[in-house]
């Protein structure tokens, strides 16, 4: 039987700073998280993020942009991640429900 953790992004693996994170810059992976991760990959956990960035709906930045920080995240945590899951919309604006994957 596989096992599995869903993780949130924003304040769970990266500084929450109290607005919408997309500039690389201002992605700051929380220190313990490389560490936390290893130690549940070693448990034998498939590991997946899943978080809603409505700012995409909102025109303040783009899936790439998403994606740019999803790549960073990876490179900090050595890779850990199986699977980070984004939904671009938000209820207020006209926007296209999807998931991207991006691994």
């Amino acid at each position: 039987m596989n096992k599995a953790v869903f993780l949130d992004r924003d304040g769970v693996l990266n500084e929450e700073i109290g607005h919408y994170v997309w500039e690389l810059e201002k992605l700051v992976v929380l220190e313990d998280v490389p560490e936390s991760l290893a130690r549940l990959k070693q448990a034998g956990y498939y590991l997946i993020v899943v978080t809603n960035q409505a700012g995409i709906a909102k025109g303040l930045y783009t899936a790439a942009e998403v994606e740019a920080c999803y790549q960073k995240l990876q490179q900090a945590t050595g890779h850990a991640l199986d699977a980070c899951y984004f939904a671009p919309s938000h209820p207020a604006f006209r926007s296209r429900c999807y998931v991207s994957l991006i691994r």
